[in-house]
């Protein structure tokens, strides 16, 4: 995948064990989802190159039909920071929502480090009358 020899895995969240769920919120209500997906791992440095994740099993939930994620992810790397960082490239999310398909595609790029540096302050003595 994109000139890496990669390794594919495929992961299901174990209903009723998953402790972490991925939730879909809409005005009226929130719902709690468990997926399954299939992970492209670069075989030289074990970073995760490319994931999907969908619908484990169709939802009970009459309007939800389907819910996917396709993530791509890319090195990048910070002047005077040593290790580089894996992080989102692009992000689109698919959702079939009562027939109607919603797709939200997320681009990034240009990422900046940010480094912030406080001091304790000692405590303050309370106000008196």
């Amino acid at each position: 995948m994109d000139g890496h020899p990669t390794e594919v895995v495929f992961f299901a969240q174990i209903p009723g064990k998953a402790r972490v769920k991925q939730s879909l919120k809409t005005a009226i209500r929130s719902l709690e989802i468990t997926i399954q997906g299939v992970a492209w791992i670069d075989s030289d440095n074990h970073h995760i190159v490319r994931m999907r994740t969908e619908l484990l099993e169709p939802y009970p939930d009459l309007d939800l039909k389907e819910e996917t994620t396709e993530s791509r992810f890319m090195e990048v790397r910070f002047k005077d920071v040593p290790q580089a960082f894996w992080l989102p490239e692009e992000v689109t999310v698919t959702v079939n929502w009562d027939g109607a398909v919603f797709r939200n595609r997320h681009q990034y790029s240009d990422f900046q480090l940010f480094r912030v540096d406080t001091d304790a302050a000692p405590p303050r003595s309370p106000a008196r009358n």
